[in-house]
Parts: C-alpha cells; structure tokens; sequence
C-alpha cells in the first residue's frame, strides 16, 4: 500500500502537466485564427507532448542543457506540425496543415514559456527570503 501512495504524486503531477499543455493548445487555437481544436484532441497533445518532454529531460544526462532544451522545443514543433496537421481544423472546416500547426505548435510553447516564466517569478517574490 505504501508503494501505491508514493506514486500518487507523480500520477497528480503528470495530470496536471497534460491538462495545462492542452489548455495551452486550446488558448493557442483561439489566438491563431480561431483554430478548431476539440478537447479531446488538446489532451492527446498534451499526453504526447509531456512524454517528450520526459525524454528530452532524460536526455540531460549525456548533453548540455541548452541541447537538451533546443532538442525538446524542436521536437515539440515537429511533433505539433505532424500531429496536429491533419487534424486541426481552420475556422473554415479545412485542415490546418503542416506549417499552420507548426506555428500552432510554436504559440503553445510560447504560451508554456511565458507561464514557466511568471511561475518562476511569483516563486521568487513569494519564497522564503
């Protein structure tokens, strides 16, 4: 039982980072002329996007961070234009294709960079001095 309920954190924390990635897709959809992307859609971004994150981050170990970080944003890109090419919709009903959901992709880790920012800094205003 004790293994069981030290994994709820991690399950909690994995939660929480494919719910805000796909609210970030949403809100990225809505800024990018009015995309049509369902939820369903957004949480299967979100799982895929936070398993590569994880792999990135494991690749920590044997490069740079700065690689590790390059590598982790253009896979994202690249994954986001794949993914979501196909089946993003325009404000039209037509697909949004390989480069709209690469600039979809980007204003996601744009929107993500911008809260890992404000995070960051409400940690350092708000923490212990």
């Amino acid at each position: 039982m004790n293994t069981f309920l030290s994994l709820v954190p991690v399950a909690l924390m994995l939660v929480s980072l494919v719910s805000l990635y796909a609210g970030l897709a949403k809100l990225a959809a809505r800024l990018y002329r009015r995309t049509h992307l369902p939820w369903r859609l957004a949480f299967q971004f979100g799982g895929w996007v936070t398993l590569l994150v994880i792999l990135a981050g494991m690749l920590r170990v044997a490069l740079p961070q700065w690689v590790t970080a390059l590598v982790g944003l253009g896979a994202v890109v690249l994954f986001g234009a794949w993914f979501l090419g196909r089946r993003a919709r325009t404000a039209a009903g037509e697909t949004l294709g390989t480069r709209g959901a690469a600039v979809l992709s980007v204003i996601t880790v744009g929107l993500s960079l911008a809260v890992g920012i404000a995070l960051t800094l409400l940690l350092f205003v708000l923490g212990p001095r």
